[in-house]
């Protein structure tokens, strides 16, 4: 019976030790889901008890303008776009920014929550800033291709109305990517030849590295004069 009550224990404690764990890594993640609970439903008159709890989340997405609630993501597709062919790349070879029109500080905090997401072999280190206003961030060159577009994901969703994209250069290919406003798992883009793509996130990325093309989806034209001029010569 002892050894019963002790090892209860033992798994009470690493309970304990995983939720703190969990809470020190996912921080963010964790605010969205509490508030995110408390959300009252339309269709259900017991859920506006809550109401005050939910304010409180609204108050503090205002103040501090962190994104808690999601609304918007109700509607967004979580289907992949069709392709007409896939292009097969060498991406390994390539080299791969992040730009964005924010400070380094910031774009430092989110590529930290990014590591604290991936699995890849990369240290914050690895990183390096090349430009400044636009921020263009050097990926490792080892970053796998669902990493690279799990931060472009990550960067675009966490900034929000700031123009944010994921570059990439290689003797044969360029081109430019984003988060895609009107779907939950694809990212987009074109590449330097006007061919216009997208990749699914939830595709195993690290065995499909390829861009999934089709001409019909809508990419917004990167103005390379206004939205991020100096970064001209990484393309």
């Amino acid at each position: 019976m002892e050894n019963f009550t002790l090892i209860i224990e033992i798994l009470i404690v690493l309970l304990i030790i995983a939720t703190v764990a969990v809470i020190i890594k996912y921080p963010k993640d964790i605010v969205r889901g509490f508030f995110g609970f408390f959300e009252p439903d339309l269709g259900n008159l017991k859920s506006w008890i809550f109401l005050p709890i939910w304010l409180i989340g609204r108050t503090i997405e205002l103040v501090t303008k962190f994104k808690i609630y999601e609304n918007s993501h109700a509607d967004l597709s979580e289907e992949p776009y069709k392709s007409t062919k896939n292009m097969k790349f060498d991406f390994e070879n390539g080299t791969k920014y992040l730009v964005t029109s924010n400070g380094t500080d910031k774009i430092n905090d989110i590529i930290k929550d990014f590591l604290g997401i991936s699995y890849a072999n990369i240290t914050f280190d690895d990183f390096v800033i090349e430009q400044m206003s636009p921020t263009v961030v050097r990926c490792p060159s080892s970053i796998p291709f669902y990493d690279f577009n799990l931060l472009i994901q990550h960067s675009n969703n966490e900034l929000q109305k700031t123009n944010c994209y994921g570059l990439f250069k290689s003797d044969k290919l360029s081109f430019y990517c984003y988060q895609d406003p009107k779907t939950l798992h694809n990212i987009i883009g074109q590449t330097h030849s006007g061919q216009n793509f997208s990749v699914y996130t939830l595709d195993d990325l690290n065995k499909k590295t390829y861009l999934k093309i089709n001409n019909k989806i809508k990419v917004k034209e990167l103005d390379m004069d206004s939205e991020i001029k100096g970064v001209q010569h990484h393309l």
